[in-house]
Order: structure tokens, then C-alpha cells, then sequence
């Protein structure tokens, strides 16, 4: 009997346990399902109606958080939030968040969103600004304005009406002389022929300094949204939220979607005053009683181990949270779960479909965690840094001599002092969708000379 009820004990708390670990994996729309579910079979559980009512300063975090840019207005004109994934980073969600980290006024920011709304996939504004101005009944000063600070904005050359316009933005970003600008303004067509004593003697300036300065034009980038995607960015909720406040980073949950649930104590005393139940009937009960109380627990049991993974995430990866992308450091799950001193799989439980809304948009949690490589003086690099300047390096290279895949091999063993493969230089530039260097060379000589590919294929 005793060996019975041991095991009897055993298996309920495998199956607890196999349950807790599963709402521990849930996301929080497949946690409103099980809630749900478990109301309707559950008569132990009950919905906490005055829960949002606990936590007003829940609501002045909600709207302390510059996310204009990500919310749209229902029918009933209440704004609702409209947050969006990086799986996919597209040039405007790029240009977007910008506008969330700018100082600009509300009126500018606003007009700044209708802008970004017209840009082309090439990231040119097509669109008329006074059309826009008239269309929107926003005053063209105001655009102007808008115009402004858009083209402030990376990728520079975005917001640019013509090619021209688009040369001269990165020309100035770079601080390149003057008569560059003129090349740009007076000459394009000259430029695009070569015709290099020809532009020198209009500017007055001598055939070495005319060269150096039209092969500084040439290394600009017409398309500036060249290394962006073209796909639309998906959108998802988050599942919580990390702000900053003073010098601190917190983390508040996302319930607006997520029903509370509390144990229902009228329904439990109303049960122990029915004195005739049957032992079927009070074995039910008291299960149903065992079940919605660990249900209960298991829930608080997940929200306390997000938060301790988000605050870990929060002191592992802050310069990501001051730098953005370019601040992530080398995690990986193993060393998280060895820090906290629980199972692997939980940190995998515990971030899976988990995503968190952060001054860079929002990311899935899983995001964080960057494969490093180790270096000669035995201190680790994030592969993300590695990437970075993978393409700084093919952004500044000679269009005419553009950097092969051994060539960058060798400057990322020399800079980061980490051995690296050639193979592996050719996955990482593949990934970020850069050309090799026999097509970026041919992307050039068909740059320079439109009819080199008709008169190769004729």
C-alpha cells in the first residue's frame, strides 16, 4: 500500500513537473489559450477582473515608451500597439527606429513617419514633397523640415530625390572637398565617362587632383539601401517590455493580451457546505483543487523566470542596449544556465517564442545569444562583430580592385587575432548577402560602361 502510494506520488509530480515545464515554454498567446482552456475545466479557477487595476503605473510605463512610430489608430481612434520583429530587417523598420531614438519634436516626428511611408525599395523618396504636404494637410515648411532630418539619417543617402542628390549627401557625410560637390552638381555625365582632362579644366584644377577626387566619388553607393532586405517585416507582440529609467534598465511584463487567473475560494467554500458528496465527487474536487493551485504556480513560476533571464540579458548584453546590434557580446545558452545554476533546456524553454520590446524594436530573446570565436590572447569576439566589419571593409574597398575572400581572411586574423577559414569568410559574407568579388567587380565595369553586358552577350 505504502509502496503504491509512493509511486501514485512520483508519477503526479512527473506530470506536474512535465506541465510546468511546459507553460515555462509557452509564448504568451499560446499561454492565453491554455488559460482559457483551463478556465472552461477548471471550476477552481477564476478570472482576476481588477488585476490591470493593481498596477497603474503599468499603463504610465506603457506610455512612457517612445513607440509612436509603431502604433496605429483603431476605429475607435484609441492607439493599439502595432510592434514589429527584426527576423527581418528591412530599410524602413531600419530608418523607423531612428525616428524612436531622435530628439525631434512629435510634429517632426510624425511628418518624419509619412516620409519614410513613400520611400522607394532604393530607399529615394520618388514621392513629391509638396504633393505630400497637400495630400496629408501638413504644412510644406513642416515637410521641409522632415526632409531634413530624414536625410540625417543612416543609411546615408536615404530620402534622396535624385542620384545626384543621393551622391552629394554622402559626399558631405565624408567631408570631402568641395569640388567633389561640383563633379556631382556640373559633371555627373563627364564622371560617368571618364573624361577626366575634360572636368579638370573646368574646375581649374590639375588632372591628379581631378582623378583623386572622382575616384573617391566612385567608391560612393547610388543605392543606399543595398544591404537591406526587400521583404516586409513581420510583426509580433512582445512578451515583455525592457525600458530605461535614470541609469537602470527594468523589465515589466506584457499582459495586455494575458488573462489573470486566481483560485477560487467562493467556489471551494461553496463546495464544503454541501455535506452529501459522494467519494467520486469529493476525489474530483480535491484533484481539480491540487490542479488549478499548481496551475496558479506554475504561471508565477514563469513570468519570475523570464525575469531572471531578462535581467541577465539586461547585465550580459547592455552595451546592446546603449549601442544597439554592434554592442552584443559572446552568450551562449550554457554559459547563461551555469551563471544561474539550472538545466540548459530551461534557458531554452524559458526564451523560445519569447520576444521582448527594447529601444531597438523588438527582438526575440533568442537574439541574444551570439556565437563567439576564441582569440589567440584567449578572450572571445561575437561573430556579429566579425560580420561588421566584414562589410565595413567591402563598403571601402577599390571598386576597381574589390577585396577577395583570402584578402579579408587575413584582415580579420590580423585585427581580431583569431584563425579564421576562407570557407568560413565566404558563409558570413553570403549570409549578409554581399556579391563575391568577381560579381562586385562586374557590378563595377557595368557601372562605368551600360553596353559592356549587350555588346558581351551579342
Amino acid at each position: 500500500m505504502k509502496l503504491s502510494l509512493n509511486l501514485s506520488q512520483r508519477l503526479s509530480i512527473s506530470q506536474r513537473l512535465q506541465q510546468s515545464l511546459s507553460i515555462l515554454s509557452l509564448s504568451n498567446e499560446e499561454l492565453e489559450e491554455l488559460i482559457q482552456k483551463e478556465l472552461l475545466e477548471n471550476p477552481f479557477l477564476e478570472k482576476e477582473e481588477s488585476f490591470f487595476l493593481k498596477d497603474s503605473q503599468r499603463f504610465r510605463l506603457y506610455d512612457s515608451l517612445e513607440t509612436d512610430f509603431s502604433r496605429k489608430t483603431n476605429s475607435e481612434g484609441k492607439e493599439g500597439p502595432k510592434d514589429f520583429s527584426e527576423k527581418t530587417e528591412t530599410l524602413k523598420s531600419y530608418v523607423l527606429k531612428q525616428v524612436q531614438q531622435s530628439f525631434f519634436s512629435k510634429e517632426i516626428k510624425k511628418a518624419l513617419m509619412l516620409l519614410i511611408s513613400y520611400l522607394e525599395e532604393d530607399a529615394y523618396l520618388k514621392a513629391d514633397v509638396e504633393e505630400i504636404s497637400k495630400r496629408e494637410n501638413i504644412s510644406k515648411s513642416l515637410m521641409d523640415s522632415a526632409l531634413k532630418a530624414l536625410q540625417s539619417f543612416e543609411p546615408v543617402g536615404v530620402g534622396a530625390r535624385s542620384l545626384e542628390e543621393c551622391l552629394l549627401l554622402q559626399l558631405r557625410q565624408k567631408g570631402i572637398p568641395p569640388q567633389a560637390e561640383s563633379i556631382v552638381r556640373y559633371h555627373l555625365s563627364a564622371l560617368k565617362d571618364k573624361k577626366y582632362p575634360y572636368i579638370a579644366g573646368e574646375l581649374n584644377l590639375s588632372l591628379e587632383k581631378t582623378k583623386q577626387l572622382c575616384q573617391e566619388i566612385e567608391k560612393l553607393q547610388p543605392n543606399p539601401a543595398v544591404n537591406f532586405s526587400s521583404e516586409p517585416t513581420l510583426f509580433v507582440r512582445p512578451d515583455l517590455y525592457i525600458y530605461k529609467q535614470g541609469t537602470s534598465y527594468h523589465v515589466i511584463f506584457n499582459t495586455e493580451n494575458l488573462s489573470p487567473v486566481k483560485f477560487s475560494h467562493d467556489y471551494l467554500r461553496a463546495m464544503k457546505r454541501k455535506r452529501k458528496l459522494k467519494a467520486q465527487d469529493r476525489k474530483y474536487l480535491k484533484n481539480k483543487t491540487t490542479e488549478a493551485r499548481f496551475f496558479i504556480q506554475a504561471i508565477h513560476q514563469r513570468q519570475q523566470q523570464i525575469r531572471k533571464i531578462a535581467y541577465y540579458i539586461i547585465e550580459h548584453q547592455r552595451d546592446f542596449f546603449e549601442k544597439g546590434k554592434a554592442g552584443l557580446k559572446p552568450l551562449t545558452m550554457a554559459d547563461m544556465a551555469e551563471k544561474m545554476s539550472v538545466h540548459v533546456s530551461t534557458v531554452s524553454r524559458t526564451v523560445n517564442n519569447k520576444y521582448a520590446h527594447t529601444p531597438y524594436g523588438v527582438i526575440a530573446l533568442k537574439s541574444f545569444f551570439v556565437k563567439g570565436a576564441w582569440t589567440l590572447s584567449g578572450g572571445r569576439v561575437s561573430v556579429e562583430a566579425v560580420k561588421r566589419h566584414i562589410k565595413n571593409w567591402i563598403s571601402e574597398e577599390r571598386p576597381k580592385k574589390p577585396l577577395s575572400d583570402e584578402q579579408i581572411r587575413e584582415r580579420i586574423s590580423k585585427y581580431f587575432q583569431v584563425d579564421v577559414s576562407r570557407r568560413r569568410v565566404a558563409q558570413y559574407r553570403q549570409e549578409m548577402k554581399i556579391a563575391p568579388i568577381r560579381i562586385r567587380k562586374l557590378q563595377f565595369l557595368h557601372s562605368q560602361n551600360p553596353f559592356l553586358n549587350s555588346k558581351a552577350s551579342g
